[in-house]
């Protein structure tokens, strides 16, 4: 029995190649394929029931042309332990289910078919898929409950936005009216204690040359 639990994952589906039962996926095809997916069943094993229906596929796109197709979807508890097999890694591949608008038999191998115009009916997780190298990713920063996401946010606006912009301190002390005019004056009184030092140093020099004088007349 289901307990609304919900998991996302994600992964690759299909590549391009030929499959363990001797399809073989062309790049171009799988691009037009990866557009009709959304929106279609996640099944157990390929089994058209109702109770092997456990998901939705929500997204899903074509790498590098077509050569990968990943997707994403949403997986609810079946009250079967499916979720709980998908974390402990027992359930680790898919398997696309598709209809093919037609097939081309392989010239240089005759037990080899392509399928063509494909438009996809399911997405089935599974033990040995027929194409190799699928996968699933449980996406584990999704896999929250609403009221868990909820006391996040709350918390994380505690402690990190201020009630009010005007009582967030500034990075920088910014310099007071009063401070610049202090400065101002401070540097005013420099420049005129410099100028009095070069008008003292230049009467030294004249006395001095007066002395220099009076010796000279002595």
């Amino acid at each position: 029995m289901s307990n609304g639990k919900m998991i996302k994952i994600s992964g690759i589906c299909v590549r391009e190649g030929i499959s363990r039962n001797g399809r073989k996926y062309i790049a171009t095809e799988l691009n037009k394929f990866s557009k009709t997916m959304a929106g279609r069943p996640i099944l157990r094993d390929h089994e058209a029931t109702i109770s092997s229906a456990i998901g939705t596929i929500t997204k899903s796109e074509s790498v590098d042309n077509g050569k990968i197709i990943t997707y994403e979807a949403n997986i609810f508890d079946d009250g079967e332990g499916t979720i709980e097999k998908i974390k402990r890694g027992i359930l680790k591949e898919v398997s696309i289910g598709a209809i093919a608008g037609k097939i081309v038999k392989e010239k240089d191998a005759e037990d080899v078919i392509i399928p063509m115009d494909l438009e996809c009916l399911e997405l089935s997780l599974v033990v040995c898929p027929g194409n190799k190298n699928t996968s699933i990713n449980i996406n584990t920063e999704e896999n929250y409950t609403e009221e868990q996401l909820k006391e996040m946010i709350t918390n994380y606006d505690k402690e990190n936005i201020a009630a009010d912009p005007k009582e967030k301190k500034p990075l920088e002390k910014q310099e007071t009216e009063t401070e610049k005019l202090l400065k101002k004056q401070i540097e005013g009184l420099t420049l005129k204690l410099h100028k009095y030092e070069q008008k003292i140093l230049g009467l030294t020099e004249s006395i001095a040359i007066k002395n220099i004088r009076l010796e000279l007349k002595l």
